[in-house]
């Protein structure tokens, strides 16, 4: 089934305008009015749930001249000419151009842009915590298409289980990441201060079905002096879902 776009969500995006860092021409990507969101609830690996429009959707800014593409929280960062010929060699020379910009992104077309962000980090050699950052993102949108279908009755349990796996698949992909980037890199890390990346960390090793390593990670945060108590509540939550379904420490 297709996904349908409401007239609110069309109505709560407006085009930015941004200058493409590697072909140096306009950019026109699509972005949530201020004031338009309204933050519902935070699912246990932070991921945001918004009323009416998941804004998530439209967190990349994607150069339909050349195909370079990031996550808008790292589009300021700079890039070096290393990289740019690089981008330029692997990317953008073999970028074959999109079709008509659409009013509002599906999930579908969302995810298609995640993706060419995730290809972009890695030709670039961008940070792993970036990478992984990225690799939780289509996660998270992965999550939202299915959560959406659900709502409205529109998929067998079959796709269900085919966007779910696709979820678990970068779920996966973001924990090795930010696992090996928590080792190599400073903080903060992605907007993240260690305490709340070692909380992410927790969950998504559980997610990942290592119990041992989430136990771990819980654990650094409920003894941690700087953890505020909203993440310290959720690491208990998650320590309790963990006894639940695995047992006491052995």
């Amino acid at each position: 089934m297709a996904e349908v776009i409401s007239t609110v969500e069309k109505e709560a995006i407006f085009d930015k305008t941004f200058e493409c860092p590697i072909c140096n021409r306009e950019i026109k990507a699509k972005t949530i009015k201020t004031g338009k969101c309204k933050l519902e609830s935070t699912d246990e690996d932070l991921r945001p749930v918004y009323h009416n429009i998941d804004s998530l959707k439209y967190d990349v800014v994607f150069c339909p001249h050349c195909g370079y593409a990031t996550l808008k929280k790292f589009f300021d960062e700079p890039i070096l000419p290393v990289q740019k010929k690089n981008l330029t060699e692997k990317v953008c020379n073999n970028f074959k151009g999109t079709g008509k910009e659409p009013a509002a992104y599906t999930y579908e077309e969302s995810i298609r842009r995640h993706k060419f962000a995730l290809l972009c980090s890695m030709v670039k050699e961008a940070k792993l915590s970036e990478q992984a950052y990225t690799c939780l993102k289509i996660a998270w949108l992965y999550r939202g298409e299915r959560e959406l279908y659900i709502r409205e009755g529109a998929v067998n349990q079959e796709e269900q289980a085919k966007l779910w796996n696709e979820e678990q698949a970068y779920i996966t992909k973001a924990y090795h990441g930010f696992s090996e980037a928590y080792i190599k890199e400073d903080f903060p890390m992605c907007g993240m201060d260690e305490v709340t990346y070692s909380y992410l960390l927790a969950d998504l090793a559980y997610k990942t079905e290592h119990i041992k390593e989430a136990r771990r990670w819980i654990s650094s945060v409920i003894s941690s002096p700087s953890a505020s108590q909203r993440v310290k509540e959720k690491a208990r939550d998650l320590k309790d879902v963990i006894q639940s379904t695995h047992g006491e420490e052995e």
